[in-house]
């Protein structure tokens, strides 16, 4: 095809040079997988990565980068399975309801442990403050607890809580955060609110008021648990108290003959 230019000037145009290429088929067959030769006897192949033909002898100078690559290109483990979300939700609650709610569904799980009806109910004979462990105590002293929770000006704490109440009549444990599916409940105690306001260091008891009757209270450490406190520490320290008296009560009776629960 002829181009006319500005100029008037009919020229050719340029044309691609042909190049003559012979294609030689044993370079392709080289770098074709399925037609490369297999290894010799005396020569090593790494698995996964293509028939690597190597040196003979014993000697492999690929070994550190195929374990490598072979580590690298490992199919990670599965991932660990969820935890229930019905358990993840009660989690929650526990650690953020209502605390005198929470740690008697806590002692409620607890006293599903125990013997229960047809066989003897497990009635303490001792006071429980006997078999805590002092040791596991989070809380600084009992006067610094008290001061933290005084208002400037005032005379008394006001610190709020939940603590141990024991009663054998039903009508005077909580509706609102009692549960009612366990007898031991009227005879190990159950948890109601508690407002404390101050230590009394002749017993070693928090002293203050019932919420919900505004009687008054004195009540051991182990057995009472403060608004803003790791109330799963408490209720760990707490259950493991109710264990050491089961058992320590089990011991006394083993050695005086009488009767096991």
């Amino acid at each position: 095809m002829v181009k006319t230019t500005r100029k008037g000037v009919e020229e050719e145009p340029a044309q691609a040079p042909e190049i003559d290429f012979d294609w030689d088929d044993d370079l392709i067959r080289s770098y074709t997988l399925q037609e490369a030769p297999g290894p010799s006897v005396s020569s090593k192949v790494s698995s996964g990565f293509g028939p690597l033909k190597l040196l003979s002898g014993d000697a492999d100078p690929n070994e550190a980068r195929t374990k490598k690559l072979t580590k690298l290109l490992k199919v990670p483990p599965p991932p660990a399975p969820l935890t229930n979300p019905t358990e993840l939700l009660r989690k929650k609650q526990l650690k953020q309801g209502d605390l005198s709610w929470a740690l008697n569904e806590m002692i409620t799980e607890y006293y599903a442990t125990l013997p229960q009806p047809p066989s003897p109910l497990y009635v303490p004979s001792l006071p429980l403050y006997l078999y805590d462990d002092t040791s596991l105590e989070t809380l600084p002293d009992p006067d610094v607890v008290i001061a933290n929770g005084t208002v400037e000006g005032e005379n008394e704490a006001s610190l709020s809580g939940a603590a141990l109440f024991f009663s054998s009549s039903p009508e005077d444990l909580d509706a609102e955060s009692t549960p009612s599916s366990s007898q031991y409940h009227s005879v190990i105690g159950t948890f109601k609110k508690v407002l404390i306001t101050s230590y009394n260091h002749e017993d070693k008891v928090y002293e203050g008021m019932w919420y919900d009757s505004a009687l008054p209270c004195a009540i051991p450490r182990v057995s009472v648990c403060f608004e803003g406190e790791n109330r799963m520490n408490f209720f760990e320290r707490f259950k493991a108290t109710l264990k050491r008296r089961r058992c320590g009560e089990a011991l006394i009776r083993k050695v005086r003959g009488l009767k096991r629960d």
